[in-house]
């Protein structure tokens, strides 16, 4: 990831972290859905001590002003945690925050437009995405499922790039294939903000994108990208998981070959227009076991002759190995041109508040 200070180093996942908390998300009622203060351990500043929240984070803490860059680097790593506590948060039908992270409502960010309810077509010609909170019909294979996975590719268009995790170069297919060779699915949503935008100003047509002249998506819009991979028995039990609906894309848009299937959580990537960050905020998050541990999902230790980040023919596994580290040394203070955090530690330091709980839908 990059080093800018606007923007988020990768950040491995914690087990969510609360306490049985009351939740009230209405204008009028005093919102209640929060804990105690995680304790951390300071980095070159005063920052606040983040809380499990079912609230959003309007912005980065000190707008991204802070004189030393370190410090802005581990605010905006502070608000990154707190997006991603707020959208797992369990959600009800009405959009109000369920009474706890182990409820089993659909999380935050999952009751969301996905890109393909958005952006949609019939006869060649773009067509209008239906109103919000309104869903595309599950296939009649999949009764049951709590979501659609379709996409086998983390972008719509022809991958042709070496900083992809398969260096995907457009002669192979741009897909991640786990150890066991199963497909990485992905669903990719956007949040009421940003949806509205996009209705707002028909970017939802192809000939509007063409002719428009400037696009500023309001702050709080944001989008996130899920990928999932299939999971089963006790080791489901280390994921964040759902009951999805799998299916092939065929000619036209017609699905084949659906079927229900757990799925875990393996990549949650968050794109957030802040006040503070109009080039808006990219946090990353993957689940631990992913490229490390005893069994990793996308790495075959035992393979010493594996070609590490290449793309492979389909259903053959593909060898992941983490390039860039997460950063694990301490910030030189005195350096104010730095942005340095120890994320290690910053991740470490919210092991002792996740072994609290566990949610009823799964764990990271």
């Amino acid at each position: 990831m990059l080093a800018h200070a606007h923007r988020i180093r990768r950040l491995v996942w914690m087990l969510p972290a609360v306490l049985a908390l009351v939740a009230a998300e209405s204008p009028s009622v005093i919102y209640t859905c929060q804990g105690p203060e995680i304790p951390l351990p300071q980095t070159c500043g005063t920052l606040r001590n983040p809380r499990i929240y079912c609230l959003m984070p309007s912005d980065v803490e000190g707008g991204l002003r802070q004189p030393n860059r370190n410090v802005r680097q581990r605010a905006a790593d502070l608000y990154a945690w707190q997006s991603f506590i707020a959208l797992q948060w369990p959600t009800t039908e009405n959009g109000y925050a369920a009474a706890s992270l182990t409820a089993p409502e659909p999380r935050r960010w999952e009751t969301w437009k996905e890109t393909s309810e958005v952006f949609r077509e019939q006869g060649g010609e773009p067509v209008a995405p239906t109103p919000w909170g309104q869903h595309d019909p599950m296939p009649a294979a999949c009764g049951g499922a709590e979501k659609l996975l379709v996409r086998d590719e983390k972008v719509d268009d022809l991958v042709e790039a070496s900083v992809q995790p398969t260096y995907a170069d457009g002669t192979l297919p741009g897909t991640l294939t786990d150890q066991a060779s199963q497909k990485v699915r992905y669903e990719i949503r956007m949040n009421q903000v940003a949806f509205d935008y996009v209705v707002e100003h028909r970017l939802w047509s192809g000939r509007m994108q063409n002719d428009v002249t400037q696009v500023r998506f309001p702050d709080q819009s944001q989008i996130v990208k899920a990928a999932w991979r299939k999971v089963e028995g006790a080791a489901a039990d280390r994921f964040i998981t759902t009951r999805a609906c799998v299916c092939e894309g065929g000619m036209g848009g017609r699905l084949t070959d659906c079927h229900v299937q757990t799925m875990g959580l393996v990549g949650f990537h968050v794109m957030s227009r802040a006040p503070s960050a109009p080039q808006w905020i990219w946090s990353t998050f993957e689940q631990v076991d992913n490229v490390a541990g005893a069994h990793p999902s996308f790495r075959n230790p035992l393979c010493p002759d594996c070609k590490d980040n290449r793309q492979l023919p389909a259903g053959r596994p593909n060898q992941v190995t983490r390039v860039i580290p997460i950063p694990s040394a301490d910030p030189d203070c005195n350096n104010f041109g730095q942005a340095v955090d120890n994320v290690v530690q910053l991740n470490s330091s919210g092991k002792p508040w996740a072994s609290r709980a566990r949610s009823s839908r799964g764990t990271s």
